[in-house]
């Protein structure tokens, strides 16, 4: 009986496939009948629904008259569930489509959000950062910055690197010691932030170790950095530099406090119990209508080493700025006045702020000097060339290796000391701890040793 049910079953299929073919051949004879029978003619018309027409052929082909009444409930039965499970497939897959859409609308929402918080995050580093890093570099160094890059948004998730270049006044270093960079392209700076009051807190990495905080206007912040431990009549100490830095409107630096925070060390250099707190340092800063910095007052108080010692001020230093072209005047005064280190000198940059040569004269007249600076290709310094009244007494030569990744030193310093005659006839390497002298009457230079 199963298997009798079974192949009425698949005759059953093979029959609606007919079925529709043969609804559709209905449908042009009835449009043919219309064009072709005039209208006044009565024709009776057959029921051609689909429905009517698959009932009409099960009936005719599948269905015969010896079935039993059981065969035809069976047969019913399976039609019926089969419908069924199409009715609920297409149903199933009506919800899948629509849920599949709105997880997607959901997860383009949440991308776009992400997105634009990411940007407002960039957007507000990228205004705060060069601020909190000059308030950092001021505490930190007694050098000028003459110049920075705005920091720029990289595509939608990465901040360009800050460069500044500062005027410096000591001449004895490689590559291109005035000029450094922060890099906030990778993930080796690491910058904190109060999400709550939208605060950068610290900026930490190589060399990088600031901390900060703020009062209600945001114009003055604290900034903590790295202590030190140093002795004193034998005894250890731990100081902590706090630095209070105020800012304009234009959110440029216009003063720093610092304060140092004395503890007591122990022999293991461990710190221990707090001291006390006194001021070290003010710096007062004063800019022209370009933005650029037109004078500068350091006030030095003497070091003290017990909460006993009197706050008294060791030295004042003034700095006045000028510029033309691309050369900068720089005056310096000290109180009390110094006639040997009073004087002016003259940073020769060329259109890129690339430093070409630095000149001295002191108020006394008693020292004159300039050093000349020479680059290679890589923009790194191949050799600093000191004049002392206008005679060269010495030059610094620097060598490198960077491209040799078994060379010891990536540079190797070479002081020549020049005699009257304009000829070096000794050098000492700064890097290998060696010299070597040159033979006045052959010319030829010895070993190093």
């Amino acid at each position: 009986m199963a298997g009798k049910i079974l192949s009425h079953i698949i005759q059953l299929r093979n029959c609606i496939v007919f079925s529709l073919l043969l609804f559709s051949s209905i449908l042009q004879a009835q449009q043919d009948s219309s064009i072709n029978n005039p209208g006044h003619l009565y024709h009776p018309q057959r029921d051609i629904r689909p429905e009517r027409v698959l009932q009409d052929t099960i009936k005719k082909q599948l269905i015969p008259d010896s079935l039993s009444a059981e065969d035809l409930m069976q047969i019913h039965d399976s039609l019926f569930l089969r419908e069924q499970f199409i009715q609920d497939s297409l149903l199933a897959r009506q919800l899948f489509v629509q849920d599949s859409i709105q997880k997607r609308e959901i997860f383009v929402r949440d991308s776009i959000m992400k997105r634009q918080r990411i940007l407002d995050s960039l957007n507000y580093l990228k205004n705060e950062l060069p601020k909190l890093v000059n308030a950092a570099l001021y505490s930190l160094s007694d050098e000028f910055i003459i110049f920075s890059n705005d920091i720029s948004i990289i595509g939608d998730s990465m901040l360009s690197r800050y460069i500044y270049m500062r005027m410096p006044f000591s001449f004895n270093k490689p590559f291109m010691p005035w000029r450094s960079e922060i890099d906030f392209t990778g993930g080796s700076i690491a910058i904190d932030i109060d999400t709550n009051k939208k605060l950068i807190k610290s900026i930490r990495g190589k060399d990088l170790d600031w901390f900060f905080d703020y009062n209600e206007n945001s114009k003055i912040i604290r900034l903590n950095t790295r202590g030190m431990f140093t002795k004193k009549y034998d005894v250890n100490y731990y100081k902590q530099p706090i630095d209070s830095v105020f800012f304009d409107s234009d959110g440029r630096v216009v003063k720093i406090k610092r304060y140092l925070d004395f503890y007591a060390a122990d022999d293991r250099y461990q710190k221990g119990k707090h001291l006390f707190l006194f001021l070290h340092k003010i710096k007062q800063f004063q800019y022209d209508n370009a933005g650029n910095i037109s004078h500068v007052q350091y006030v030095d108080f003497c070091d003290r080493w017990r909460e006993s010692d009197p706050s008294k001020i060791c030295l004042i230093t003034d700095y006045s700025f000028s510029r033309d072209g691309t050369n900068i005047l720089l005056t310096r005064k000290n109180d009390p006045a110094n006639k040997f280190s009073d004087g002016n000198f003259i940073y020769d940059f060329n259109n890129y702020h690339v430093l070409n040569s630095v000149t001295f004269n002191n108020v006394a007249g008693t020292e004159k000097w300039k050093t000349i600076i020479e680059y290679n290709q890589l923009g790194n310094v191949t050799r600093y060339v000191y004049q002392v009244n206008d005679r060269i007494n010495k030059t610094l030569v620097i060598n490198y290796y960077l491209d040799d990744p078994n060379a010891k030193y990536k540079a190797e310093l070479i002081t020549c000391i020049f005699e009257n005659d304009g000829i070096s006839y000794f050098q000492e390497n700064n890097t290998t701890g060696k010299s070597r002298s040159r033979d006045h009457f052959t010319g030829e230079w010895g070993p190093w040793e």
